[in-house]
């Protein structure tokens, strides 16, 4: 799935669209905070297993489930979120792991220089979209059951360490590939606008 830097930049980027508020881009970042919760991410991000261990997100179950909370610009936030790692699962990136089983050497090994690869997109997109560190002011409360917010400073104190981040030869991922999941992870969210 997308990195945090890589789902504060969509945030980002929809963020200055629309007009949303630093409340939706916290929630554009909210489901990773089950790292720092030291729990799997499944209920976080609403994840279905197959029989294999392979997982897909259950985007309908989490509208049935936050439907009354959808004016909640944390909420759509985190819906994004959800979103852009679909759109990453789905896609050739994550296609490329899936070709070989759970634990194999080369699955585990490609995994590695993929999220090494991260730490270069970390500074690839803070200098390209000219991002900067997020301050945030937290909420005692959100409206998602699924994470707790006592971690999300945590949270952020680590995306603020992303920007430390400095730019390394690639050895996985592409730049194009990942401008082009940038980009149709924001088109998708943007479908939702007009339902």
């Amino acid at each position: 799935m997308g990195s945090r830097m890589m789902h504060y930049t969509i945030g980002q980027v929809l963020a200055q669209r629309y007009g949303f508020s630093a409340r939706f881009l916290l929630g554009a970042i909210a489901p990773d905070v089950q790292k720092n919760m030291a729990v799997a991410k499944d209920a976080s991000h609403f994840i279905d297993r197959d029989e294999r261990g392979f997982g897909e997100i259950n985007l309908q179950r989490f509208i049935n489930q936050y439907q009354a909370q959808w004016n909640d610009e944390f909420v759509q936030g985190y819906y994004c979120h959800l979103i852009a790692d679909e759109v990453w699962l789905q896609g050739p990136i994550n296609q490329q792991a899936r070709q070989w089983s759970f634990g194999s050497p080369e699955r585990e090994q490609y995994i590695d220089q993929h999220y090494q690869d991260f730490h270069s997109f970390n500074a690839i997109l803070r200098d390209q979209y000219q991002l900067t560190p997020p301050t945030f002011a937290f909420a005692k409360d959100y409206p998602i059951q699924e994470i707790a917010p006592q971690f999300l400073p945590a949270l952020v104190a680590d995306l603020r360490d992303d920007f430390n981040d400095r730019r390394r030869p690639l050895q996985v991922l592409a730049e194009a590939q990942i401008e082009r999941y940038l980009q149709q992870a924001s088109a998708v969210y943007v479908q939702t606008l007009a339902h």
